[in-house]
């Protein structure tokens, strides 16, 4: 019936091992997000509104903060949400360092980051998710695990609607290339190869979200290409420079 679906599991101990340190740290960031939020939202309930921007959770400042608050029981609970803070920011910078040292294991990594808008953070979660580039026969099908696949729905040959990015796969390695995209695009007129990439497929869709999903669609496949072949990072993989036309005399 087409139902089932091959599910990747890595033959190799080390390789599963790096990819759970990975999740774990991908966990304490979100815990950590998630306690800021809780911790401005209290305050705001509290009738302390002016906690914008990440002042209020300095150890510095927190005293201050904390005096605004109406009663002792609230300022306790605050204090208590705070000290759950520090102890999963400690947890996640050990996670970090953790999913650095495995990481030295692989060279592709430093591969990785050779390419601008992609950061250790990114490199790291790139390869302990993919595993290995040799499960993807096709860029097409990298780029659906990574939540950048077309969907398209038909019956009788006639499209019931319009395309639409697949939701199935990983949306963390979206949003990977996405901020890959976004720092790659960044530093005024300083150009690079990303950027090039992402304003030249402007010029050419007229339209920036297509440009933008076509570039991050780019950076996953160059990311696969240099680990698959085992090849040093080029930026003339992503963007060739236009050669210079010869003089005329």
């Amino acid at each position: 019936m087409g139902e089932l679906r091959p599910v990747y599991h890595s033959d190799h101990q080390h390789r599963a091992t790096f990819k759970a340190i990975a999740q774990q740290y991908l966990k304490l960031r979100d815990s950590q997000r998630s306690l800021k939020t809780i911790i401005k939202a209290k305050y705001r309930r509290a009738g302390v509104l002016r906690v914008d921007g990440t002042t209020v959770f300095s150890a510095a400042h927190r005293k201050s903060f904390l005096e605004q608050l109406p009663n002792a029981p609230t300022r306790e609970m605050v204090s208590d949400d705070y000290d759950v803070l520090d102890s999963t920011i400690a947890a996640q910078q050990k996670a970090q360092d953790r999913k650095i040292r495995e990481g030295r294991r692989y060279p592709e990594i430093q591969q990785f980051m050779k390419m601008p808008g992609v950061g250790p953070i990114s490199a790291h979660v790139f390869d302990a998710f993919i595993q290995t580039p040799h499960r993807f026969a096709t860029k097409q099908r990298l780029w659906r695990y990574c939540r950048l696949g077309i969907r398209t729905r038909s019956f009788a040959g006639k499209p019931l609607a319009y395309k639409r990015l697949d939701r199935s796969g990983n949306g963390e390695l979206k949003a990977l290339s996405y901020r890959a995209w976004m720092n790659g695009i960044r530093g005024g007129k300083d150009s690079n190869e990303v950027k090039r990439f992402f304003e030249a497929s402007l010029d050419r869709t007229n339209n920036r979200t297509h440009a933008r999903l076509n570039t991050q669609r780019k950076i996953l496949a160059v990311l696969w290409t240099i680990w698959r072949k085992q090849t040093a990072y080029d930026p003339n993989l992503f963007f060739p420079l236009t050669p210079t036309a010869p003089a005329v005399c």
